[in-house]
Formats: C-alpha cells, sequence, structure tokens
C-alpha cells in the first residue's frame, strides 16, 4: 500500500463517524443486523447515513460520539452481561498492575538487601586491607597459589564485588565505592 493510499484509508476511517439506529438500536457493520452496545455498532460516513435516513422508514443517523453506550432498546441482559465483562477485565488489569507492584517491591527488598551486602563486605574488605598495606603484608603462595600483596588484594576484592573503571588503582576504586556505599539511596548519584 503506498503513503496517498494509506492517507486516504485514514480519512476515510476518521470521516465514518456516525452510527444509525432503528427501533432503538444501533445498525451493525455493513447494515449487517442491530445490537444494543455502541462498541459494535458500524460506523458510517455522513454521506451514508444521510443516505440510510432519506430511504430506510425509521432510520436516523447520529454521531457517534454523541450516542449512547447502549441504545434505547438495548435488552438488559446485554448491558448487564457488557458491564460484567467490563469489571471482570478492569479487576484482571488491576490483579495484574498489583503483581506487578508486589514484584516491584520484592526487587526494591533483594536489591537493598544486595547493597547493604556489598556495603558490609567493602567495610570488612577496607579494614583487611588497610592493616595489611600499613604493615606490607604480603601474602605467600600456599601450593599453586602466587603471593600476593594488599594490592593484589584491592584488585582481587574490587573485582569481585563487581567494580568497574579499576584502571591501575583498584585501592582507590574501594575507597570511592565504599564512600559511595555511605550515602542514602537519595544521596546516591546513581540512585
Amino acid at each position: 500500500m503506498t503513503a496517498p493510499e494509506d492517507q486516504n484509508g485514514l480519512r476515510e476511517a476518521l470521516a465514518r463517524d456516525y452510527v444509525l439506529v432503528k427501533r432503538g438500536l444501533y445498525y451493525r457493520p455493513n447494515s449487517m443486523g442491530y445490537t444494543g452496545v455502541l462498541d459494535d455498532a458500524g460506523r458510517y460516513t455522513a454521506e451514508e447515513a444521510r443516505f440510510h435516513s432519506d430511504h430506510c422508514d425509521g432510520v436516523r443517523g447520529i454521531l457517534a460520539s454523541e450516542a449512547p453506550r447502549f441504545s434505547q432498546a438495548c435488552w438488559p441482559e446485554i448491558v448487564t452481561r457488557t458491564l460484567t465483562n467490563d469489571l471482570r477485565a478492569a479487576e484482571a488489569e488491576l490483579d495484574e498492575e498489583r503483581q506487578e507492584s508486589a514484584r516491584l517491591a520484592h526487587l526494591a527488598v533483594v536489591l537493598e538487601c544486595e547493597r547493604n551486602a556489598h556495603h558490609k563486605a567493602l567495610k570488612l574488605a577496607m579494614q583487611f586491607v588497610d592493616c595489611a598495606a600499613g604493615e606490607g603484608l604480603s601474602f605467600d603462595a600456599d601450593g599453586d597459589r602466587p603471593a600476593m600483596d594488599a594490592a593484589d588484594v584491592c584488585f582481587a576484592v574490587a573485582e569481585a564485588l563487581g567494580i568497574e573503571d579499576l584502571d591501575s588503582d583498584a585501592y582507590r576504586a574501594l575507597v570511592a565505592c565504599s564512600a559511595l556505599a555511605t550515602l542514602s539511596p537519595k544521596e546516591h548519584p546513581h540512585g
């Protein structure tokens, strides 16, 4: 379909803003039966509405935007069923929103727990690293593992905690991350 055809189809759809009423019921699409529910009624152009009004006894065209949702002759059972279905759909949507809200609340708790655990791990690691660095300690090789100094421990801890942008100074990255961890979520630049 080309763009002009697409625009013509849109114009035609927008021009179909009338419903036809006969004996208190709406015409269905293509004049194929009747309905008491506006949502199920056919839409017609002003020209089609005028034609039916002029040539069909008892037919009148009204703007769909001004037509009531249920026509005068709509059976009460249809009104009840339609409104019940609307209520069920609204309840289902509300239930989905509640489930999503509960999922997000759970996620917030999990993230807060992770943040607290991350903060505690940083505090412990920083105390250990500061002590080890101050004493100039080196951890001897054990079996197949090489010796580690405080800088190696800093890098390993930072990497294990998922701290990015380590460059060559893992200690400073840990200190910066530790300072951020002490901030409340409102003060945190990423939270």
